[in-house]
């Protein structure tokens, strides 16, 4: 009987041993895993992660965004980052697109659409055609090259459908003119650029 637990001992032993032995080269392997995948993650963020300064528009490292963002504010006089009480200079702009209507223009009746315009306590109204929307697009991609703007290419395609009535072509203007403005008055820079400013004839 002696021998017989001894011998279970010591295949026990040794089946314990092969179990440490198993266990240990698999963390092993998770650990050689986790710092490849340490080694992933931050050459993910150093070069790859981007996120875009609200203020002038630009793409910018996540590692840098803290300096950038620092110098731009600095720049535009905005002093503190947790004041959102107060809009930031150039941020204060916003826009609805209300109805549309027939216009004269240039001797030949033409759609345009209503803008309600807000800039702080002051508000107005401009009418502007949808082909001065793509312009101003076009103009802002011309002059701030490396901003990032929403494209409205893809619109100009979708809303020039023929088997769309008037009515439904008008309406989606709307929205999309609605979202490319939400969009862009987000970025000082464009909301700061000659070309905005004329054409909301926002005031300096």
């Amino acid at each position: 009987v002696l021998s017989q637990k001894t011998a279970e001992l010591e295949a026990f032993k040794e089946s314990s041993e092969q179990t440490v032995s198993t266990l240990n080269r698999l963390v092993e392997a998770t650990d050689v895993e986790n710092e490849q995948l340490r080694r992933c993650w931050k050459i993910f963020v150093l070069h790859c992660l981007r996120v875009q300064c609200r203020y002038c528009g630009r793409d910018v490292l996540t590692v840098q965004a803290d300096e950038h963002v620092s110098r731009c504010m600095e720049q535009r006089g905005i002093m503190g980052w947790h004041d959102l009480s107060i809009p930031p200079p150039g941020l204060d702009v916003r826009v609805e697109v209300g109805g549309s209507m027939m216009q004269n223009v240039d001797g030949k009746s033409k759609r345009v659409y209503l803008l309600e315009v807000r800039q702080g306590l002051e508000q107005w109204e401009v009418a502007r055609r949808y082909s001065d929307f793509v312009r101003l697009h076009k103009a802002l991609k011309t002059k701030l090259l490396r901003l990032r703007l929403p494209d409205i290419s893809q619109l100009q395609a979708n809303t020039a459908s023929v088997f769309q009535n008037e009515a439904q072509t008008i309406d989606q203007r709307r929205a999309q003119i609605a979202d490319y403005f939400a969009q862009v008055l987000k970025i000082s820079a464009v909301v700061e650029s000659e070309e905005m400013v004329g054409f909301l004839e926002l005031s300096d």
